[in-house]
């Protein structure tokens, strides 16, 4: 939208509606508490004017990403499907049931803020974009099915923290060498604000019933078989990729879920996410016909044990 037509527009707000307006228009979000608390003081105070807030909306990081992110999937004429890939809540190994289907020269990725197609692939061609993009609630693509796989949000969390602590460092500035660098512990970890309710930032404030699939990472099989039938899709050979190489993972996760000091910090710091997993497991109920939610949970140890499925 031009600045100046979208300034003469919001001019009768009030600074909050405005605020808010410039999150649904530029970001394609609602606002987070924090921004907009910062950028309503900047103007109540008079630090900043309506033009010069805007003006730093343009040149954000979100706001570039979000635009290409936005022109790659609108310059994709036979595009399908939307796959959002939050980590550890099993993309890689749905990538590889993607890769079965649809074949590699179909898919494109979405790496360092850029589309990453095959070489000698022609973009028009693609039908399934699969990476680490977030979702927006006022962009949604026309007549692509967007699906999203989500997780306990504190074995996401425990599992995404060791499998960094399990990788070598490198040499860029990447929050994963900060995380090594400083020798976090988890709740450190967890309070990084990019990590804080992860899967909620990936949602992007929309609601779950927007999404064609919400899968859940405990019951990929399950879930993956069920969205293979609503797209007729033909059998598909699981294998888990992308494992947690941490020694000793399955003990080390153990012992963190009975230190109840740790695991009422990682449940106060991602309130968001487990409202949101609670969600994601109600409609999977109400999609299966399970009157309780609860109910969906294996009962026996050997089933229980995918709960701790090292991806």
């Amino acid at each position: 939208m031009n600045e100046k037509y979208f300034l003469q527009r919001t001019e009768p707000l009030d600074n909050e509606a405005f605020v808010e307006e410039v999150y649904r228009v530029y970001l394609k979000r609602d606002s987070d508490a924090y921004g907009k608390s910062f950028f309503l003081h900047k103007l109540q105070n008079g630090e900043l004017t309506r033009p010069e807030i805007l003006s730093s909306f343009l040149q954000s990081r979100e706001f570039n990403f979000i635009s290409e992110w936005q022109k790659s999937i609108l310059g994709l004429p036979s595009l399908e499907i939307m796959s959002y890939h939050i980590p550890k809540t099993a993309g890689t190994t749905f990538f590889i049931a993607l890769t079965q289907v649809y074949g590699l020269d179909k898919i494109a990725g979405f790496l360092d803020e850029s589309l990453a197609v095959s070489k000698g692939v022609d973009p028009q061609t693609i039908k399934v974009i699969h990476g680490h993009v977030p979702s927006r609630k006022y962009f949604s693509p026309a007549q692509v099915k967007e699906i999203i796989w989500l997780r306990d949000p504190i074995r996401r969390l425990i599992s995404l923290y060791l499998f960094w602590k399990s990788l070598p460092r490198t040499e860029d500035e990447s929050l994963h060498n900060y995380v090594q660098e400083k020798n976090l512990d988890l709740v450190e970890f967890a309070k990084i604000p990019q990590l804080r309710n992860e899967m909620s930032q990936y949602v992007g404030g929309r609601n779950l019933t927007d999404f064609y699939f919400v899968g859940i990472q405990g019951f990929f099989k399950d879930d993956l078989t069920e969205l293979g039938e609503m797209l007729n899709w033909p059998e598909i050979s699981i294998t888990y990729e992308n494992t947690n190489k941490h020694n000793g993972y399955n003990s080390v996760v153990k012992s963190i879920m009975y230190d109840s000091h740790i695991m009422n910090e990682l449940i106060h710091l991602n309130r968001e996410d487990l409202e949101l997993y609670q969600t994601a497991l109600y409609l999977r109920a109400k999609r299966k016909g399970i009157s309780n939610s609860l109910a969906q949970f294996p009962l026996s140890p050997q089933q229980g044990q995918f709960q701790l499925q090292q991806v």
